[in-house]
């Protein structure tokens, strides 16, 4: 039984993963990420966002909800507006946009809870 348990959690993939976190600890993650963009590349990170390319489906967050909006806001619209696996490509795609590699690793370690 416990060889077929682990064969079970190992054909789980990192969507699966992300999207089975509860959502204050994906928020919680974010957060953290984001605040270690400081306050020009956060801003910019926000004016990426709300021009992001986004799969269809999906809606773009428009500039006027983020402008002013913290770090915990920005992550929830994020996850309000992508849920949560795809809130995690998203943000991980804007991240890699403006160069900020070490954000987007800390978000990566997210798929591996």
């Amino acid at each position: 039984m416990g060889i077929h348990k682990t064969k079970m959690l190992s054909n789980r993939t990192a969507d699966d993963v992300v999207n089975n976190l509860p959502r204050p600890v994906l928020k919680e993650t974010m957060v953290k990420s984001l605040e270690m963009l400081g306050g020009g590349k956060f801003k910019e990170f926000k004016e990426r966002l709300s021009g992001w390319d986004v799969s269809a489906g999906y809606q773009r967050i428009p500039m006027g909800s983020l402008q002013g909006a913290n770090a915990g806001q920005v992550a929830d619209l994020i996850i309000d507006y992508y849920k949560q696996s795809y809130g995690v490509k998203v943000t991980l795609g804007v991240l890699g946009a403006i160069g900020a590699g070490a954000a987007a690793n800390n978000l990566e370690k997210i798929k591996e809870l």
